[in-house]
């Protein structure tokens, strides 16, 4: 499934990205530039919905671990919420359950 990404800023000092379709290899390099734009432009906490996301590779975890440690050096935090059992698992299995905060099923980190 195509990958598409919808980066709100919101009026909040965050930003609520939803991700829909399949983060591999050939989206990753897409979620990562449109993500370093949208955080230079204004940092702040990234929340990311994954509830729409279908498939999540090793080069999607990297991007993703890519946002997370651009984050860190400001002390802000990036968020995984919604992710369906079959993502979320792979998270807990790669033991970054541990960096990203882990939202439950009704966005609460």
């Amino acid at each position: 499934m195509a990958f598409s990404i919808h980066i709100d800023k919101g009026p909040r000092d965050e930003h609520r990205v939803a991700l829909k379709g399949d983060l591999d290899i050939n989206a990753s390099p897409r979620l990562k530039s449109e993500l370093a734009l949208a955080y230079e432009d204004r940092p702040a906490d990234i929340f990311l919905d994954l509830a729409s996301l279908d498939y999540l590779d090793s080069t999607g975890l990297g991007a993703l671990i890519s946002v997370l440690k651009r984050a860190r050096v400001n002390d802000h935090k990036v968020a995984i919420l919604h992710a369906k059992p079959s993502i979320e698992k792979l998270f807990y299995i790669t033991e970054l359950d541990k960096e990203f905060e882990m939202g439950g099923p009704d966005g609460d980190c």
